[in-house]
Protein backbone atom coordinates (compact mmCIF):
# COMPACT_ATOMS: atom_id res chain seq x y z
CA UNK A 1 0.00 0.00 0.00
CA UNK A 2 1.22 3.66 -0.90
CA UNK A 3 0.95 6.33 0.90
CA UNK A 4 -2.23 8.26 -0.65
CA UNK A 5 -4.10 4.49 0.19
CA UNK A 6 -2.67 4.57 3.58
CA UNK A 7 -4.46 8.15 4.35
CA UNK A 8 -7.84 7.25 2.28
CA UNK A 9 -8.13 4.43 4.51
CA UNK A 10 -7.18 5.94 7.66
CA UNK A 11 -10.17 8.75 7.02
CA UNK A 12 -12.62 6.57 5.97
CA UNK A 13 -12.34 4.85 9.56
CA UNK A 14 -12.24 8.32 11.10
CA UNK A 15 -15.25 9.21 9.50
CA UNK A 16 -17.32 6.01 11.07
CA UNK A 17 -15.80 6.85 14.38
CA UNK A 18 -16.99 10.01 14.29
CA UNK A 19 -20.12 9.31 13.09
CA UNK A 20 -20.58 6.48 15.50
CA UNK A 21 -19.55 9.14 18.02
CA UNK A 22 -22.14 11.50 16.80
CA UNK A 23 -25.04 8.81 16.81
CA UNK A 24 -24.12 7.68 20.10
CA UNK A 25 -24.42 11.54 21.40
CA UNK A 26 -27.59 11.56 20.02
CA UNK A 27 -28.81 8.87 21.38
CA UNK A 28 -27.86 9.57 24.65
CA UNK A 29 -29.33 13.23 24.14
CA UNK A 30 -32.56 11.52 23.20
CA UNK A 31 -32.40 9.25 26.33
CA UNK A 32 -31.73 12.55 28.62
CA UNK A 33 -34.41 14.31 27.01
CA UNK A 34 -36.95 11.50 27.79
CA UNK A 35 -35.39 11.34 31.36
CA UNK A 36 -36.67 15.26 31.89
CA UNK A 37 -39.54 15.18 30.17
CA UNK A 38 -40.64 11.90 32.93
CA UNK A 39 -39.45 13.87 35.74
CA UNK A 40 -41.60 17.17 34.78
CA UNK A 41 -44.30 14.99 34.39
CA UNK A 42 -43.68 13.40 37.64
CA UNK A 43 -43.42 16.38 39.51
CA UNK A 44 -46.94 17.95 37.68
CA UNK A 45 -48.58 14.97 38.56
CA UNK A 46 -47.13 15.10 42.10
CA UNK A 47 -48.56 18.78 42.16
CA UNK A 48 -51.98 18.39 40.96
CA UNK A 49 -52.73 15.39 42.95
CA UNK A 50 -50.98 17.01 46.29
CA UNK A 51 -53.57 19.75 45.74
CA UNK A 52 -56.48 17.28 44.95
CA UNK A 53 -55.88 15.87 48.24
CA UNK A 54 -55.88 19.12 50.16
CA UNK A 55 -59.25 20.07 48.78
CA UNK A 56 -60.04 16.35 49.91
CA UNK A 57 -59.28 17.38 53.25
CA UNK A 58 -60.77 20.25 53.54
CA UNK A 59 -64.13 18.52 52.92
CA UNK A 60 -63.63 15.94 55.32
CA UNK A 61 -63.01 18.80 57.82
CA UNK A 62 -66.20 20.17 56.66
CA UNK A 63 -67.95 17.02 57.02
CA UNK A 64 -66.91 16.88 60.73
CA UNK A 65 -68.00 20.30 61.28
CA UNK A 66 -64.07 21.15 61.64
CA UNK A 67 -64.99 24.65 60.23
CA UNK A 68 -61.92 26.50 61.94
CA UNK A 69 -59.29 23.80 60.99
CA UNK A 70 -60.98 23.81 57.39
CA UNK A 71 -60.59 27.83 57.42
CA UNK A 72 -57.29 27.60 58.26
CA UNK A 73 -56.36 25.24 55.75
CA UNK A 74 -58.39 27.61 52.68
CA UNK A 75 -56.10 30.52 54.38
CA UNK A 76 -53.15 28.56 54.27
CA UNK A 77 -53.78 27.72 50.48
CA UNK A 78 -54.57 30.95 49.56
CA UNK A 79 -51.87 32.52 51.09
CA UNK A 80 -48.58 30.29 50.21
CA UNK A 81 -49.42 29.35 46.95
CA UNK A 82 -49.05 30.19 43.52
CA UNK A 83 -51.38 31.57 41.36
CA UNK A 84 -52.33 28.05 39.19
CA UNK A 85 -52.35 26.29 41.86
CA UNK A 86 -54.67 28.47 43.96
CA UNK A 87 -56.63 28.14 40.63
CA UNK A 88 -56.94 24.40 40.68
CA UNK A 89 -57.75 24.17 44.23
CA UNK A 90 -60.23 27.19 44.05
CA UNK A 91 -61.45 24.59 41.08
CA UNK A 92 -61.29 21.35 43.54
CA UNK A 93 -62.54 22.54 46.05
CA UNK A 94 -65.92 23.69 44.45
CA UNK A 95 -66.10 20.46 43.27
CA UNK A 96 -65.14 19.10 46.76
CA UNK A 97 -67.95 21.44 48.07
CA UNK A 98 -70.49 20.31 45.63
CA UNK A 99 -69.75 16.67 47.01
CA UNK A 100 -70.45 17.80 50.67
CA UNK A 101 -73.83 18.99 49.62
CA UNK A 102 -74.87 16.01 47.57
CA UNK A 103 -74.82 14.02 51.22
Amino acid sequence: MDLIEEREIFLTFYEMISLKIIFWRYEIMKTLVKVALGAVAFYGITELSCVDFIAIMWRRLMMRNEDLAADALDNAMKDRSPNWERKLYEFLRTNQAKRYLKR
